[in-house]
């Protein structure tokens, strides 16, 4: 529960700090299908998988020491401060993945060898592969038993955001 807090705060934020830097212009960060997409493609998937196929304890122990479901019953995963503790992850994370290609990229930087400026558009691609990434990243390092299945599912979700990036520039 707390991830899927943490992954909608880090999509979602940079797009009020660019309201913030923008003066309120409304403009858009990211491209409608990319910001649709999200959420269904990728980061889905690894979420998924982490709920169906993550263990830290194989099966037999599990069943046989039942004292291992009392974090459960006293909410040591889900309660106040660890949930606090995923807010403040997510928006450290939103910040860095804002701020760093903004600066970087935006206000006349030229980032291209035949000296055109940068514009919002490619701002916001960045930005949004950076929070595809995290998001993705920090999937991973949640997940105690990795296998074929989940490093498909993460890079998968990497895959189809080249994939969507070849189809929006009508490549």
């Amino acid at each position: 529960v707390n991830y899927t807090f943490y992954k909608n705060i880090v999509v979602v934020l940079p797009q009020y700090f660019l309201g913030f830097v923008s003066g309120f212009s409304g403009q858009k960060l990211y491209n409608d299908f990319l910001y649709q997409s999200y959420n269904m493609v990728h980061s889905m998937l690894p979420v998924v998988l982490f709920g169906v196929l993550d263990q830290d304890v194989c099966k037999r122990i599990s069943l046989s020491v039942p004292e291992l479901y009392s974090v459960g019953r006293r909410s040591e995963y889900l309660n106040r401060y660890i949930s606090s503790g995923w807010i403040l992850l997510g928006l450290y994370h939103a910040i860095v993945v804002f701020f760093i290609p903004y600066f970087a990229m935006s206000n006349g930087n030229v980032t291209h060898a035949d000296g055109k400026a940068n514009d919002i558009w490619l701002v916001g691609t960045v930005v949004y592969f950076l929070v595809v990434l995290v998001v993705n990243l920090e999937a991973l390092m949640e997940t105690y038993f990795i296998t074929w299945v989940t490093t498909f599912a993460l890079g998968f979700s990497g895959f189809f955001w080249v994939v969507e990036q070849g189809y929006l520039s009508g490549a």
